[in-house]
């Protein structure tokens, strides 16, 4: 589950325990790190944020997949050495991904190269974000054995489905050649296309790869409560 409630607010850890235990045990969250870390300070003089935060997920215990750090679109190549000291500062126990959503982070093959294996050496996940239209930054390669996928669809229009098969086929040769785990968020305009888009890929998935997956079904009339 993409955890995007932590994006705005940093919860305390009796709330994190309410909700590990709302859930069954193989459920994962990807806690978003929060906005005033990524957006408002972008990774400067976080420190004292970092902690609490991290801490607070930590209560998720089994229940925490990987945080996920989503810089904001301008934050770009010349602020690597403050995202580099970021990564290091980070606490290894706590798993990380990272997207980086400007397009010149990509356009230097150098530099992308670069930044994939500092990636590497710190065992932090490269968010992959399909866009259709943003080939600029979609960058289709791991830097750890777990895989994040972030699909943005169209209404379920045909591309949306050719896009899913193609990443069935891309994520099984990975499996093959030794991915542990993958997590992949589904954004749709219409919340109701996002589990129909889900049926269909992980029935591809499962075609590929034998691994099974209950698909997600339509909940009408859902009411969204507070998570605090």
């Amino acid at each position: 589950m993409e955890l995007n409630t932590t994006h705005y607010r940093i919860p305390d850890a009796a709330t994190v325990r309410r909700w590990r235990e709302a859930v069954g045990p193989n459920f994962k969250f990807c806690p978003k790190v929060p906005r005033s870390i990524s957006h408002e300070r972008e990774l400067y003089n976080t420190d004292a944020l970092t902690l609490t935060f991290t801490r607070a997920m930590q209560e998720l215990g089994d229940n925490l997949g990987t945080c996920f750090l989503q810089l904001p679109p301008h934050f770009g190549p010349e602020l690597l050495p403050r995202l580099e000291r970021f990564l290091l500062d980070w606490p290894t126990e706590v798993p990380l991904a990272v997207e980086l959503r400007h397009p010149r982070w990509f356009s230097d093959q150098a530099l992308a190269d670069s930044v994939f294996a500092t990636l590497e050496a710190l065992n932090k996940t490269l968010v992959i974000t399909d866009v259709a239209g943003r080939r600029d930054v979609l960058p289709q390669r791991l830097t750890t054995p777990t895989a994040l996928l972030r699909f943005n669809g169209h209404g379920l229009i045909p591309s949306d489905y050719t896009r899913a098969d193609a990443w069935a086929e891309r994520l099984a040769a990975w499996y093959e050649q030794g991915l542990h785990t993958a997590y992949v968020f589904i954004h749709q305009k219409d919340v109701q296309h996002a589990p129909l888009w889900a049926q269909h890929f992980l029935a591809r998935m499962r075609e590929l790869t034998g691994i099974v997956v209950a698909s997600p079904r339509l909940i009408p009339q859902q009411v969204q409560g507070s998570l605090f």
